[in-house]
């Protein structure tokens, strides 16, 4: 082995070790320690250096490839909640349910431009209504983008957090039973109804979870080039204050929800923006207790977030085990900063 492959198998070593700690990091509450909770956020960066590196060696030499190769067999269901290749055969059930989950940011993006609003609108409707779901979880609904779907889901009973709108439910089934969970915050909440499919109550759960608050001009300021060291590191540790904060908040709400899961009675579908991507602590705890969607039936990485930060998949549809996923699919629109995502779901008793 060359001195330089001899280098490259310590950093690979390094690598492999580093993408391991931040794989199992995740499973750590960050109420015990916010800062493994940032060391979970890297793993993503770790794992595609580790593939890189096994793909390096099985050009140069096939003997190194097992230190790679165990690393990531070690990180494989991490690697799935991030990567979902779906090759099994469809699956079709008797009763099955079409679920949206939808951060509509309040409409915002189809005012952007005043020239170009109504084409928007009208663009956003007729595609819209075209989904033809069974039900509509909405987030981040107010004045103007409650209008533009009580108009367009008219024939649908609806349950909203506020009177305003906020976190947002359209059933075209008969609403048997509604309730709030309250986080304390009015742009954060969530919502539950209860259905009857072919004779099985189903409860549908819709929530938007803390956001991180960290705007785009922030994210621009990191990007540029043209700025300090000094300045890209103060922005980092901004951003990097800011998601520390609010990640506390989003598990206390998580817990709060996944108890009030725990007491309910019927099957569970569970939607939403939880603002928080599959390497951390929430989405493990949420995996736990039901199955995501997108790890059954979506393909590729999924991201659900359309702003400036890329490959962040945030939105979720997680689903009862009872249940079957039966496809998920993503809509690369621009009607928000989020992608609607869909899927439909098998029911059982």
């Amino acid at each position: 082995m060359s001195l330089f492959n001899k280098g490259l198998y310590a950093i690979n070593v390094v690598i492999m070790l580093v993408m391991v700690f931040s794989c199992f990091a995740s499973y750590i509450n960050p109420e015990h320690s916010s800062s493994l909770a940032f060391v979970a956020l890297t793993f993503p960066i770790w794992a595609v250096l580790t593939v890189g590196l096994l793909l390096y060696w099985v050009v140069v030499n096939a003997r190194y490839i097992y230190l790679s190769f165990i690393g990531l067999i070690c990180c494989i269901n991490s690697i799935n909640n991030l990567v979902a290749l779906d090759i099994s055969r469809s699956v079709d059930t008797p009763v099955k349910l079409k679920v949206v989950s939808f951060n509509f940011s309040n409409s915002t993006s189809l005012y952007k431009d005043k020239r170009q609003s109504k084409k928007n609108v009208s663009s956003f409707k007729k595609n819209f209504r075209n989904i033809n779901a069974d039900i509509y979880c909405i987030q981040e609904t107010e004045d103007a983008s409650r209008k533009i779907l009580d108009r367009l889901l008219g024939d649908y009973e609806t349950h909203f957090f506020h009177k305003n709108g906020g976190t947002a439910i359209y059933s075209k089934f008969p609403i048997q039973n509604s309730g709030k969970i309250d986080f304390g915050l009015k742009t954060n909440s969530g919502v539950y109804v209860d259905i009857v499919i072919n004779g099985s109550t189903q409860r549908i759960y819709n929530v938007h979870l803390k956001s991180n608050r960290i705007s785009e001009d922030e994210i621009t300021e990191i990007r540029d080039i043209d700025n300090t060291y000094d300045k890209n590191l103060q922005e980092t540790k901004g951003i990097l204050f800011k998601y520390g904060k609010h990640g506390l908040q989003r598990v206390q709400q998580l817990e709060k929800l996944l108890k009030h899961i725990e007491q309910c009675p019927y099957p569970v579908i569970l939607c939403g923006d939880f603002n928080e991507p599959p390497q951390t602590y929430v989405y493990k705890q949420t995996l736990s207790k039901l199955q995501d969607s997108f790890r059954e039936k979506g393909m590729g990485i999924g991201s659900t977030y359309a702003g400036k930060i890329p490959f962040l998949r945030i939105d979720y549809i997680f689903t009862d085990r009872k249940h079957t996923v039966i496809d998920y699919k993503k809509l690369a629109f621009p009607w928000s900063d989020h992608y609607p995502i869909i899927s439909t779901i098998g029911i059982s008793d």
